[in-house]
């Protein structure tokens, strides 16, 4: 069910109904299994996805665009989100990836 639209935010009172199990329960089986509670499960899964399309659609889209398609409305927690996960903010993601293909395209026309 977490994995089933990266774009659409899992509400987990929805996953315990469908489950037939108690918030506690659920919280207490995804903290044994992936040492986190399903809100940051569902939350770490959101920002994996907004990484991946930070690599591969950061040219074309802002990052605010690629942060509100997943479902994070709040930005500047976002941010402070995604640069715990990654070590930098999305910002500095989106320039490192897209510097690095620019300047190869510049190397590759340089050659031709």
């Amino acid at each position: 069910m977490l994995e089933a639209d990266a774009e659409v935010p899992v509400s987990i009172a929805e996953v315990c109904r469908r489950l037939g199990v108690s918030e506690r329960t659920l919280l207490r089986l995804f903290k044994a299994r992936f040492g986190v509670g399903p809100r940051d499960y569902e939350r770490q899964r959101r920002l994996r996805h907004v990484h991946g399309a930070i690599l591969t659609e950061g040219d074309r889209r802002t990052v605010t665009e690629i942060a509100m398609r997943y479902g994070f409305w709040h930005l500047g927690r976002f941010a402070g989100a995604y640069a715990a996960a990654f070590g930098c903010p999305p910002s500095e993601t989106r320039r490192r990836a897209w510097a690095r293909a620019a300047d190869l395209a510049v190397s590759l026309s340089d050659k031709a």
